[in-house]
């Protein structure tokens, strides 16, 4: 079995690409691909964790 390791640069990376994501879902939150790159940044962001 091999011993997975914790990234932190790469989790920080994907919670700094959630966050920019994130403000653009504010700015129009009507916007469907927007809407879908916020839950597939979160989905990423949650399985690096």
């Amino acid at each position: 079995m091999r011993e997975e390791t914790f990234n932190i640069l790469a989790f920080e990376n994907a919670v700094t690409r959630l966050k920019a994501v994130l403000v653009r879902y504010a700015k129009d939150n009507k916007d469907e691909c927007i809407r879908d790159a916020v839950v597939h940044r979160f989905e990423f962001t949650y399985l690096l964790h």
